[in-house]
């Protein structure tokens, strides 16, 4: 049953996620020469920043539980890249 609940979770969550995804909104002021245009963020990446969280830590100012996010990383770590 709890597997249950949370795939179901898991399920809703993503099917959320992908039909909000947010527009970004421009936030550097600075010169043209000194913005971040060429940061690549891998899949790998945030997989294994994910995977070092600790499961028993609290909740950050995001309010996700690290727990939780361990449990979809799978799901969330291609849409973050």
């Amino acid at each position: 049953m709890k597997s249950l609940i949370s795939s179901l979770s898991v399920s809703l969550l993503i099917r959320v996620y992908n039909e909000s995804i947010p527009e970004a909104e421009w936030m550097y002021k600075g010169p043209k020469d000194e913005q971040l245009c060429d940061l690549e963020i891998t899949e790998e990446e945030v997989l294994s920043e994910l995977e070092r969280s600790l499961d028993d830590k609290a909740a950050g100012v995001d309010a996700l539980v690290p727990r939780f996010l361990s449990k979809i990383k799978g799901y969330i770590s291609y849409p973050l890249t």
